[in-house]
């Protein structure tokens, strides 16, 4: 089953326990070995990191590609099997604050500007996102 979200059916399944998870992540992350039998017997497939799930169906750079067009964490659920919080793991989307222009100060000590152009090497199908944010304290 895909991954989409940490509380989907398979969250909730791992949570309670009883249960054999099999997870085939798009990108191997780790080495793994699998053990199952065929028509012609037993087989038993190691993944070493960084290596497709079926590099036929889906190289790299495709996988690079799908990546680099959707957000991170749907990248994770559904790829990786890994589902992650909105927010991500390390920073949290309700730690953010927003502002408007009449809640700012006239001056800042220090300002700030970041800015991501979304310029990539692997050509994608469509336009990605550029961010630009500024701060100020």
């Amino acid at each position: 089953m895909q991954r989409l979200h940490l509380d989907d059916l398979v969250g909730y399944v791992k949570e309670k326990g009883g249960w054999d998870i099999v997870s085939l992540p798009a990108i191997a992350e780790e080495q793994t070995e699998h053990h199952f039998n065929t028509l012609r017997g037993p087989r038993k497939v190691i993944r070493q990191p960084g290596t497709p799930l079926h590099g036929a169906r889906e190289s790299l750079e495709t996988l690079a590609i799908i990546r680099a067009n959707m957000a991170e964490y749907l990248f994770y659920g559904q790829y990786q099997q890994a589902p992650v919080p909105m927010g991500g793991g390390m920073i949290k989307t309700d730690w953010i604050q927003r502002f408007t222009p009449d809640m700012l100060p006239e001056t800042f000590d220090l300002k700030l500007q970041t800015w991501d152009t979304a310029s990539k090497r692997v050509r994608v199908r469509k336009n990605l996102r550029s961010h630009a944010s500024a701060l100020g304290g």
